[in-house]
């Protein structure tokens, strides 16, 4: 016997943009920083050495030494896993061939059959 599902598997489309800067004597490599799809760096998406080379890339020692190829877009499609409501009431995502439930230990399937 299967388990109510909340909500079923679904798949989003999703586009992340990024500034784009290669090496002048190598074009295949380089570094691309996380932006909106303005050009607008996203700081909270950054780690520290990453604002470091933008710097570098931008102003710094690097200026000279790279080119900036513009904004670049990238089209991703995300898994959203299926959420059912286990036999005890406890809420569970569906995102293995086996899941179980934290609160009672009873595993089901990835389409809420009891396993």
């Amino acid at each position: 016997m299967g388990i109510q599902i909340i909500s079923h598997k679904k798949r989003k489309d999703k586009s992340t943009y990024s500034l784009v800067y290669v090496w002048k004597e190598d074009h295949s490599a380089g570094f691309d920083f996380p932006c909106d799809e303005n050009g607008e760096l996203l700081l909270d998406k950054m780690a520290q050495y990453e604002l470091n080379d933008y710097g570098r890339c931008e102003m710094g020692e690097w200026k000279d030494l790279v080119v900036f190829k513009g904004i670049c877009k990238t089209h991703h499609i995300e898994d959203i896993s299926a959420v059912a409501r286990c036999h005890c009431g406890q809420l569970l995502a569906l995102k293995e061939n086996r899941n179980v439930c934290s609160n009672c230990g009873k595993s089901y399937n990835s389409i809420g059959e009891e396993l």
